[in-house]
């Protein structure tokens, strides 16, 4: 949706979130998409700009990204699991002295405590730590 979809640019111009913030930042157009969320939050892309309106064209481009979007959201939620879980059993195992190391294709290694280098390093050369 954009600004013109609801009101006129003077419409605009004499609302308070007008004068107060988005004059200070020099918008005076917006289009916007929304994502989904679990209620009350409100997840969205605003795109913004001083001079021009957004086209039809610009609000059907934004649409056709929004499945992308929608995507890039939930991969982002899905690591920040993943990541959270595994820091979670790192730190169990850490607490009872012991390790697990996560192997990225060769790329990388998490997890890996000061204590635990010699051992990997009989197993993985140094450029993969």
């Amino acid at each position: 949706m954009k600004f013109s979809d609801f009101m006129t640019r003077r419409e605009l111009h004499r609302l308070d979130i007008y004068e107060h913030f988005f004059h200070e930042l020099g918008v005076e157009y917006q289009i916007a998409v929304g994502l989904p969320a679990p209620r009350p939050i409100v997840i969205g892309l605003a795109l913004s700009r001083t001079k021009r309106d957004y086209t039809e064209r610009d609000r059907t481009v934004l649409q056709l990204m929004r499945p992308h979007l929608v995507q890039a959201y939930r991969n982002a939620q899905l690591y920040t699991a993943l990541h959270d879980s595994f820091e979670a059993v790192t730190a169990a195992l850490a607490s009872e002295g012991r390790s697990m190391l996560l192997v990225h294709a060769g790329d990388r290694i998490e997890g890996l405590r000061p204590g635990d280098t010699n051992l990997v390093g009989r197993y993985f050369p140094p450029a993969t730590r």
